[in-house]
């Protein structure tokens, strides 16, 4: 899943890391070789979670694993998907997340 960090080049050797969303960079970085921006930003950089705006569709699974969507009003319905990590910008991202869940929930059954 693509996070979206904007990197904006402040000058030759530094840079200012935004996450989607945020005015204020996430981090800032001094580099010298940017072949590994990726790698830094994984370790590095805070990570924020997508959340869609008022309007904007947005992917969930059910519990029985079919993929469904809604689009965000902010109701209760959306912040309980929201706070418990389901809910996400596209399908792709939703079935990904649901053959991980599945994939956990089958192993946690296998040592009950």
């Amino acid at each position: 899943m693509d996070v979206g960090y904007e990197v904006v080049v402040d000058d030759k050797w530094n840079a200012s890391i935004y996450a989607p969303g945020h005015n204020n960079p996430t981090c800032k970085i001094f580099f010298i070789l940017s072949n590994h921006l990726d790698d830094f930003l994984d370790e590095y950089c805070e990570k924020v979670r997508w959340k869609p705006e008022d309007g904007q569709l947005y992917y969930y699974f059910l519990p029985y694993g079919v993929i469904s969507n809604s689009t965000f009003i902010n109701s209760a319905f959306d912040k309980e998907y929201y706070n418990f990590g389901n809910m996400f910008k596209t399908q792709e991202d939703a079935e990904e997340a649901k053959d991980k869940i599945k994939d956990l929930l089958l192993n946690l059954n296998q040592h009950v």
